[in-house]
């Protein structure tokens, strides 16, 4: 996999990588296309190690996608990511891991079609989590995260429009500069699945559908915040973590 880093002299950055499904009855090829845009003084990179380009997206079916940040700068950072999902008005199929009670792979689960999200987001390692707001079939979004200070991801928030659900997350250590130990995160999760479902529904207008992962990263030592001189051993709270975010959200431009 081809490895794209920038070197920036610049408080806050965010990247944008994403993964692009071209429909034609969702049997399709996957494009990944890393778009930086840099306000700050710190460098990062997104990465996704597993990911190859060209994969097919079946659905039902697994892909490789498991994104991390590694810290390219010269300076400590505090990281954050956003993953866009996209949504469609489909009729949902059952698949044949569903564990509901009359689930049968490939019967309607709804009568008609509703909007909502055509990925799921799986993460496989030993500490993970659902979203809140997890409701399988509709809702499939889990991360991996951090538990008795081991380093990891903590869910912030959501925002829900009409054509994505957007969630964030917010990494729960600073990621420290020429360290190749301590300056990167582990994946956000590991993959991603196309869900199963009337494919007619979207094949014919669906233009380019995205998966959207956007990362941020904000100066640590440039934060004028009292409880940050609290961590234990460098981890971060939830709260604290919610305070930077608000930081970081504000400075990008970004409305949550």
């Amino acid at each position: 996999m081809k490895k794209r880093t920038m070197i920036i002299i610049l408080a806050l950055t965010a990247v944008l990588v994403t993964v692009t499904v071209l429909t034609s009855a969702y049997l399709t090829d996957l494009e990944r296309a890393n778009n930086i845009i840099t306000i700050g003084n710190v460098a990062l990179s997104l990465e996704e190690e597993h990911y190859q380009d060209n994969m097919i997206a079946v659905p039902g079916e697994k892909i490789p996608k498991d994104p991390l940040i590694i810290n390219t700068g010269s300076k400590d950072e505090f990281v954050f990511i956003r993953v866009a999902i996209p949504k469609k008005d489909v009729t949902l199929l059952y698949e044949a891991d569903d564990s509901e009670s009359n689930a049968q792979e490939g019967k309607k689960i709804d009568s008609s079609p509703s909007r909502i999200e055509i990925f799921k987001i799986i993460a496989e390692q030993e500490n993970s989590s659902d979203v809140p707001n997890n409701k399988p079939p509709y809702v499939v979004v889990s991360y991996n995260r951090g538990e008795n200070n081991v380093d990891g991801w903590v869910y912030l928030t959501q925002k829900d429009t009409y054509d994505y659900n957007y969630y964030y997350f917010g990494y729960n250590k600073k990621l420290l500069a020429n360290d190749e130990e301590n300056g990167k995160t582990i994946s956000l999760f590991d993959s991603v699945k196309l869900k199963s479902f009337i494919e007619s529904q979207v094949s014919d207008n669906a233009g380019d559908v995205r998966i959207e992962i956007t990362a941020y990263g904000i100066q640590a030592d440039k934060l004028e915040m009292g409880s940050l001189s609290d961590n234990n051993q460098g981890y971060l709270t939830e709260e604290q973590l919610q305070e930077i975010f608000l930081i970081v959200m504000n400075k990008a431009g970004d409305e949550v």
